[in-house]
């Protein structure tokens, strides 16, 4: 139980669903720079052969379709 400065119990919800998720995430991916776009492109999706084209192109996080 949490206790709030009246000393009363405070509910907390520690459920998080799926679409909270998916709206924090695209939220940030939405903020990306290029070279955040280019780290994920080389790091999780190891695609290196199209960092220049991204780059040339300037393809941020608003890019990203949601």
């Amino acid at each position: 139980m949490l206790y709030g400065r009246n000393g009363k119990i405070i509910q907390v919800d520690l459920v998080v669903n799926l679409n909270q998720i998916i709206f924090v995430y695209l939220s940030v991916v939405y903020n990306w720079t290029t070279d955040n776009v280019v780290d994920w492109l080389v790091n999780f999706v190891h695609l290196p052969q199209y960092v220049e084209n991204f780059r040339r192109n300037q393809f941020d996080g608003r890019m990203i379709p949601r």
